[in-house]
């Protein structure tokens, strides 16, 4: 039992160790050798790495540019084991119909998963489709100024312009 623990953790610092070198090669760079690596710890179920094998296809670094397989990769990190940032990218995708069918109210549960989890951009875009709508999604500017608040707290520079707006052409919500 003993040597199993070991080599666990042996096993963990290996992964550990390819997935900062693919940071590396991708910082230089060396995206194809940054794509292999990661595509053999994502196959391996390393939900980080199956999200940085998403955004390299959604870019088209290191292969080419490929919606389909980056929603793949998206949905496998998200529910692997909730890697935040692949539930609002995932979001996106479905907001614009890249690479799936376009459907605002998927995007927009999405978007609140990650954005429940935490994540700036996605209270951001929450709040976007809260405070001025999209198919399927009731309006409510009190939880859009919410969501905007959240992500102005936690840094999202870019909540401060739709705040600015919000509280323009509906200022009662904007009394603290």
């Amino acid at each position: 039992m003993k040597w199993m623990i070991v080599f666990i953790f042996a096993m963990v610092g290996l992964f550990a160790d390819e997935f900062d070198k693919a940071i590396e090669d991708y910082n230089k760079g060396a995206y194809i050798k940054a794509l292999n690596t990661f595509y053999a710890l994502a196959k391996e179920g390393d939900a980080k790495a199956q999200y940085n094998v998403g955004l390299m296809y959604a870019n088209g670094k290191g292969a080419a540019k490929d919606m389909a397989k980056a929603q793949q990769w998206y949905e496998k990190a998200a529910s692997a084991s909730g890697i935040m940032q692949a539930y609002n990218n995932l979001a996106s995708f479905y907001l614009e119909g890249k690479g799936v069918k376009q459907d605002q109210a998927k995007a927009f549960e999405l978007f609140q998963k990650a954005a429940s989890m935490g994540d700036s951009a996605a209270q951001v875009n929450v709040a976007v489709l809260y405070a001025w709508g999209g198919e399927g999604i009731t309006q409510d500017k009190m939880k859009a100024y919410e969501n905007l608040k959240k992500a102005l707290s936690a840094g999202q520079s870019e909540a401060s312009g739709y705040l600015d707006t919000l509280c323009k052409e509906s200022s009662w919500v904007c009394q603290d």
